[in-house]
């Protein structure tokens, strides 16, 4: 990434010779404000996905524990059925 700006910047002083004098560029301004702009957006999506994650996980939960107790149901009517 920091390659593609640099190749990027030395095009940007090639056409504007002030840019390439450690002079404050608006095109580093505006790159930065849709940076941060997109890690907001992408921070609003993790936080989003996490939860997603957390309701997937109860869920799987309260299904790993209903198998558990239909197993423990067949086993006792197995152990029912031996009997009789």
């Amino acid at each position: 990434m920091e390659e593609i700006n640099q190749t990027l910047r030395e095009q940007l002083v090639k056409k504007q010779p002030l840019a390439g004098l450690g002079k404050p560029s608006v095109l580093n301004f505006i790159t930065r404000q849709v940076a941060d702009a997109e890690k907001q957006t992408l921070d609003k999506e993790i936080v989003k996905l996490k939860g997603e994650i957390g309701e997937a996980e109860k869920k799987l939960s309260k299904r790993d524990q209903e198998i558990g107790e239909l197993k423990q149901a067949g086993e006792s009517l197995l152990f029912l059925l031996e009997q009789s």
